[in-house]
């Protein structure tokens, strides 16, 4: 059984990539780890600039959820089972 990681972005794309580049920094230790990037949508939501940071990353095993508005943690948590 993988190990999975889950993200959560909507409209802070710098901080994002600060994560996305720390993970790419412990690439060796997420061999066996998907990584799934919930990206919401909605009215102030930079979803295509979080989408563009995610193709540009190193990152294997990766699954992108993009939302059409915004749900917040909890909903994608919940989301996520």
């Amino acid at each position: 059984m993988r190990t999975a990681l889950f993200t959560a972005s909507y409209n802070r794309p710098d901080l994002f990539l600060e994560v996305l580049k720390g993970l790419e920094q412990n690439e060796d230790d997420l061999e066996n780890i998907d990584v799934y990037h919930y990206i919401d949508g909605g009215a102030e939501s930079k979803q295509e600039e979080l989408l563009a940071h995610i193709k540009e990353s190193k990152l294997e095993h990766q699954e992108i959820i993009l939302r059409e508005e915004n749900y917040g943690v909890g909903r994608n948590l919940i989301g996520a089972r």
